[in-house]
């Protein structure tokens, strides 16, 4: 329901972690447009690099960026985390390690992630990949 650039929304807000979720239904507050994407996604840059970094070097991960909707400004609450990575010589690469950093980013950050190597890039979108990427380690 709308009235005059305001969107009304449940009453009720949780905090999970450092997650803001909208629930309930006991009543409606209207809120301006555009102050609920600021306030409920709270995953930022800044956030991202300080959860993601110390379980990259866990797995002997020298280098990681984020690309897409993320390292554009453009995410949503809907929207994954994307990261290039590059492995330090003769860290161990396997599947299992591969595997095992995607579940415990996907654990931390309370999102879906994918986890690329520069190797691994598809060759259409790899220039847009390089282009787009900011470094968070």
């Amino acid at each position: 329901m709308e009235t005059t650039g305001r969107v009304f929304y449940p009453a009720f807000i949780l905090c999970k972690g450092w997650r803001i979720i909208v629930a309930g239904n006991a009543g409606k507050v209207a809120f301006p447009r555009g102050i609920i994407l600021s306030e409920v996604s709270a995953l930022d840059m800044e956030k991202i690099k300080e959860i993601a970094v110390p379980i990259f070097r866990r797995y002997g991960v020298v280098k990681a960026f984020v690309f897409g909707s993320y390292a554009r400004g453009e995410q949503n609450e809907e929207s994954d985390v994307d990261f290039l990575i590059e492995y330090a010589p003769g860290a161990r690469r396997s599947l299992f390690t591969h595997a095992r950093i995607i579940d415990e980013l996907k654990e931390a950050l309370e999102k879906d992630v994918d986890v690329i190597t520069e190797n691994s890039l598809c060759h259409l979108l790899r220039e847009k990949v390089l282009r787009q990427k900011r470094a968070i380690m």
